[in-house]
């Protein structure tokens, strides 16, 4: 992973893809080095897919433009990169650069602009934002302790969305899910009032097993958190039964 105050780039193995968020302004060595790391990933990995966040983005100094147009996109399009995701809000002020830049792209790469992290990985994938409360810290526990967010509560939200995300792909009135097990590995503190996007990911399911890999991010992009959950396929009546 590369890592600074300006630019995060990783290869995500789960998505085959890479993931470029931009934190604030910069130029020169600062703007053009975590392209650089980027495309030794490429040569690496071989992904299929570009994912660029523009949360925290800006418009590029002249000088690096110049440098993305003429050295780093031809190198794009001889890799293997296929889709390049721009992660923009639509009332963003970089919409009409972007837009430049998904017209130029186009020509090479299947191109797209979502509003989430979760709207570019692809179909069965559900996101929900949650914001903390002062019932979601650790404090909770005990007044002494921080006003953090807690882990359990993690694990619920995770929970939340995980069965919101597989109740729109099945019949409703026949089936519920119930969560089986969750492996979560907690990575940032979250203070009170920051808001959480959960990522629920279907992988796979074999018969009445279905295989969530979850991904949690605060306001400035930044993984939080990541877990993988089983949920279990449950007739209704078999429910209905057993609490009758």
């Amino acid at each position: 992973m590369y890592n600074t105050p300006y630019c995060k780039v990783e290869y995500l193995k789960d998505k085959n893809a890479i993931f470029c968020e931009w934190k604030q302004f910069c130029k020169g060595d600062d703007y053009q080095n975590p392209l650089r790391y980027g495309a030794e990933l490429i040569a690496k990995h071989q992904p299929k897919i570009w994912i660029t966040d523009t949360t925290n983005g800006f418009e590029s100094d002249d000088a690096d433009t110049k440098w993305l147009l003429e050295e780093f996109v031809p190198k794009m399009i001889e890799s293997s990169i296929e889709k390049i995701s721009f992660v923009i809000k639509n009332d963003s002020p970089l919409m009409d650069e972007i837009l430049g830049q998904k017209e130029a792209l186009g020509e090479f790469f299947e191109v797209e602009l979502v509003e989430s992290l979760a709207q570019s990985y692809g179909r069965d994938v559900l996101s929900q934002t949650f914001s903390v409360k002062k019932e979601d810290c650790i404090s909770d526990i005990a007044e002494f302790l921080p006003t953090m967010l807690g882990t359990y509560t993690l694990v619920k939200w995770m929970e939340i969305v995980s069965a919101k995300n597989i109740y729109a792909k099945i019949d409703q009135t026949k089936y519920i899910t119930v969560g089986q097990t969750v492996n979560i590995e907690h990575l940032q503190m979250v203070k009170l009032d920051e808001v959480i996007e959960v990522v629920s990911t279907i992988t796979t399911q074999e018969k009445r097993d279905i295989f969530f890999e979850i991904e949690a991010f605060n306001g400035q992009g930044i993984l939080v958190a990541k877990a993988t959950h089983k949920r279990v396929l449950m007739p209704l009546k078999i429910v209905e039964k057993v609490l009758s």
